[in-house]
């Protein structure tokens, strides 16, 4: 810019232009700024481009702007470039009448409750907002509310009951549409059958579906209440054993203890009265009997201390099995205990908190516990297992101990144990609150238990359980049916004659091309000919539990199908729970139908059975009931209070008339009562 012409001499050159290397126009020629220098905007590069835009949206992350974009929310921001949380008001009680299943924020008062709002009326309603003209003065007027027949879902879990002639012969059943239900103490309906005065049905009560997060069915050891519907009036049938849903369980009603007539002609026998019925709540009220304002009918309305978590292990109520171990309870061990109040009692259980006997120790010095064995004479698991490892609780009160013995206490028929030495205890529950439990401290798994305080290893994890499933999972500990694609090797190309329309893995046995074979006339038959040819497809059916396929492609009678090895088949169900039981002459299916499959559960094995083409043949069961089952009431011999062993005060067995005069012996029974005497 300072060239001279008629310079002679070389001097300084002078190169105006943008000198700052962080400009845009930056000129690596020049040595004199002449303020040219263009500069981007701020969060852009020379060419406009966002130095930060982890979207790629086209806006600088420092210029977005987060909100909520869609346009139905109550806060939707037409300027957000940014998805943000979206808000909608309403009513989020599940409960209220106005349910929003949408809204994710409370409008205080929005929630609408229907009901009568009079005090003065039957059918009053305290947790209503809303009157709906209901309102009932005169207990003639006061409908009864009938459970429907269930219509939810198959979810695959269930147990079976078979209702025998002998039950439903005491029952007088006036409508040919009467059906018997099953609730769950929140009246929730798991099950139902049709019944008939006299005549032998089956009841499946459905178990609740893992695999969402709603209760859709019975869960473990839930109890079960069953109710009669004969047209508009309502029974309940009351036993003194509860019923207990347990997964995969058969078993078989003959009698009932008492029968409770709620409805008669579309209307209750006494006035419902509204509350919480449950003691442990704090707004529970103590009966006074006076039918008029008694709690009678539980309005799911119960509070509790939000602090209150504590489960208890529950009395022994199950039946004397005969089998059974024996503990004695010294007066040194029972008084290293914490002090008793009233109700106290020592009850024994296993991992899985089933409960195999208890005994009351409030006001006793010296006293005995009888745990209870399996019963092995009959097919339901109903006291402890051999060599099961059993757990001994006190349960005083609000609170709740863990008693520990020295070594392992292990269940051993007939054995017997003495618990002479201070006991070690360590406490569970404090005033109904958790203080240590151990459990699956894992949110993950299937059996996370919040109120757990230590993980004790026990997580299980829901998902496919098998190998030949693509769903497989090896983490999987509990298999919860998504096991659904399975895994079939064989050749999967249509040109070879060993190719299978069923494969999903190629396994190498593609040998014969189609074509090939054709043009060297080695088949006699034509292609299409040869894919038809079959042989029946034989499995092997082991002792317990079996899940096969009908594979014929018509459908045939149950009970022919299986008649040369019904001897040995204890139960056939099907998909949707339907029985046939050839024990008691029972056949609830039917007809097989191809493609379907069934669960059988063996008395013993059976090799290569196969389903064949019966022609037509059927076999019409009538249903029976074994002699077995009517003599259920007969008195157990272990009823029967005889001696089982005499032991001195160290615990040896010894025969009481070589003892000397003075000594003291301890007289054990079959039915678990100790006595003590002095030899004289």
């Amino acid at each position: 810019d300072n060239y001279d012409a008629n310079a002679t001499d070389s001097g300084n050159c002078i190169y105006y232009g943008c000198i700052d290397s962080s400009a845009c126009n930056y000129d690596p020629t020049a040595n004199s700024d002449d303020e040219s220098c263009e500069f981007p905007q701020e969060h852009y590069d020379c060419s406009d481009i966002c130095l930060n835009d982890t979207d790629s949206d086209g806006i600088c992350d420092e210029l977005e702007i987060v909100g909520c974009q869609v346009p139905s929310a109550d806060n939707y921001d037409p300027s957000a470039s940014d998805s943000g949380n979206c808000i909608y008001y309403g009513c989020m009680d599940v409960n209220a009448d106005n349910f929003n299943p949408n809204a994710n924020v409370l409008t205080p008062g929005s929630c609408i409750y229907f009901g009568c709002l009079d005090p003065l009326a039957l059918n009053y309603d305290p947790t209503a907002n809303s009157d709906d003209g209901t309102c009932i003065y005169n207990v003639a007027d006061f409908g009864c509310v009938l459970p429907n027949q269930y219509s939810g879902l198959v979810t695959g879990s269930n147990m079976n009951i078979l209702i025998t002639n002998n039950f439903t012969s005491q029952i007088e059943i006036i409508s040919d549409q009467a059906y018997i239900v099953g609730l769950t103490n929140s009246e929730m309906v798991v099950g139902s059958a049709p019944i008939s005065q006299g005549e032998v049905t089956s009841i499946t009560l459905w178990g609740d579906d893992q695999q969402t997060n709603e209760i859709d069915g019975a869960i473990s050891w839930e109890e079960i209440s069953l109710f009669i519907v004969d047209g508009t009036n309502l029974y309940r049938i009351l036993y003194d054993n509860y019923i207990n849903y347990s997964e995969n369980q058969t078993s078989v009603l003959n009698d009932f203890d008492d029968f409770q007539t709620i409805c008669i002609s579309g209307y209750y026998t006494q006035i419902p009265v509204y509350g919480c019925l449950d003691p442990l709540a704090s707004n529970y009220i103590v009966p006074i009997d006076d039918p008029s304002i008694d709690v009678n009918t539980d309005d799911g309305s119960c509070e509790y201390n939000n602090d209150f978590n504590c489960e208890f292990p529950q009395h022994y109520d199950g039946s004397i099995t005969g089998i059974n171990m024996n503990i004695l309870l010294t007066e040194e061990f029972i008084n290293s205990l914490p002090n008793f109040v009233e109700g106290a009692y020592i009850v024994a259980a296993n991992s899985e908190n089933t409960t195999f006997g208890s005994v009351d120790v409030f006001g006793s010095s010296v006293n005995a516990l009888t745990i209870w064995g399996d019963d092995v004479a009959t097919p339901n698991v109903d006291g402890a297992v051999q060599d099961e490892e059993i757990y001994l609780y006190l349960v005083n009160g609000y609170n709740v101990y863990n008693i520990n013995p020295f070594d392992s206490l292990i269940y051993i028929n007939n054995s017997m144990h003495i618990f002479q030495d201070a006991a070690s205890v360590s406490s569970i529950c404090s005033n109904g609150v958790i203080v240590n439990l151990g459990g699956c401290t894992d949110p993950e798994a299937t059996n996370f238990n919040s109120s757990a305080t230590d993980e004790d290893g026990s997580c299980i994890y829901a998902g496919c359980t098998y190998p030949q499933f693509y769903e497989y999972h090896d983490d999987a500990t509990f298999d919860n049916g998504d096991c659904e694609n399975l895994i079939i090797p064989g050749c999967t190309d249509s040109l070879y004659v060993e190719f299978n329309p069923l494969a999903t893995e190629d396994n190498g046995t593609c040998l014969y091309l189609v074509s090939r074979i054709l043009e060297l006339e080695l088949l006699e038959t034509s292609y299409d000919s040869l894919l038809l040819v079959s042989e029946p497809i034989a499995v092997d059916l082991y002792q317990g539990w079996n899940i096969i396929g009908y594979t014929l492609p018509y459908p045939q009678n149950t009970a022919a199908c299986f008649d040369e090895i019904s001897e040995k088949v204890y139960i056939v169900k099907g998909n949707w729970g339907f029985m046939y039981w050839p024990e008691f002459g029972f056949n609830g299916i039917g007809d097989l139908n191809p493609g379907q499959g069934y669960q059988v559960l063996m008395r013993e094995e059976v090799d290569e059975f196969m389903f064949t083409n019966m022609n037509g043949f059927r076999i019409e069961l009538n249903e029976t009931v074994p002699e077995w089952v009517n003599d259920l009431l007969l008195i157990h011999p272990n009823d029967i209070k005889t001696l089982a062993k005499v032991i001195n005060t160290i615990g040896q067995e010894v025969n009481p008339e070589a003892q000397s005069s003075g000594t003291i012996l301890l007289y054990l029974y079959n039915d678990g009562s100790v006595e003590k005497k002095i030899v004289k």
